[in-house]
């Protein structure tokens, strides 16, 4: 089994973003009115640099993005993945798959700033995030999947996203079952994710919300973690 470490580069080059156009990955990124949107590099131009600039940033510690002499509250980050591969059955753990998948999130976000790590109460998505944990040296905090119903899951991410502080950035594991209901709560349109299955085989979603102290939030749907047998 081959494993497919992502470097920034093939990171970048092979990034899919779902139903979206080089508009979006700018707006992810926004500033107010006084600056130039999406000038993430600060050269002044819109170009294909700005959204690059934008992912060697938050997957590798690129440079921060240019600052606006305006002054106005931090959106937040939310990034949000369905568990890795595992094999049929009740609570079953990941399988080498998923774990080689889990191990390439890590390898992802080894230097992304992480302020919280949030899996369900099931063992497979607890092991999706155990090698970023481990990686960052980040307390897991479990969010209780089981007895609550979808949207009550959905409502207890908002809410702990609420409570985080202007800025921060949170990775989620979650289910297929509860990953359209969580994008619902954070009232992302329909239209950002057309065509987005997270059941059956699709395990590698990688969902960053961009949540921003007013307005609508925006969908950045990327794919990661690629496993070539």
């Amino acid at each position: 089994m081959k494993r497919t470490l992502f470097a920034c580069l093939l990171f970048t080059l092979g990034v899919t973003v779902g139903g979206f156009s080089q508009k979006l990955l700018l707006e992810v990124w926004a500033f107010p009115d006084s600056c130039l949107p999406g000038d993430i590099n600060g050269d002044a131009n819109l170009d294909v640099s700005d959204p690059i600039a934008l992912l060697q940033h938050l997957f590798v510690g690129g440079p921060e993005p240019a600052k606006c002499e305006v002054t106005c509250p931090a959106s937040k980050q939310v990034i949000l993945v369905r568990h890795a591969e595992r094999d049929p059955g009740g609570d079953a753990p990941l399988n080498e798959e998923g774990r080689a998948r889990a191990q390439a999130l890590a390898t992802m976000l080894r230097n992304a700033k992480i302020d919280g790590l949030f899996p369900s109460d099931y063992i497979r998505t607890q092991q999706t995030l155990e090698p970023l944990s481990l990686a960052k040296n980040i307390d897991m905090e479990v969010i209780p999947t089981r007895e609550p119903s979808n949207a009550e899951v959905a409502q207890s991410i908002v809410d702990k996203v609420k409570s985080l502080p202007p800025g921060s950035r949170s990775v989620f594991a979650q289910h297929s079952f509860t990953v359209h209901h969580i994008l619902d709560a954070f009232n992302v349109p329909k239209s950002q994710r057309e065509g987005l299955s997270v059941s059956g085989s699709n395990y590698d979603n990688l969902l960053v919300i961009q949540v921003p102290a007013t307005g609508e939030p925006n969908l950045l749907w990327m794919s990661y973690g690629e496993i070539n047998n």
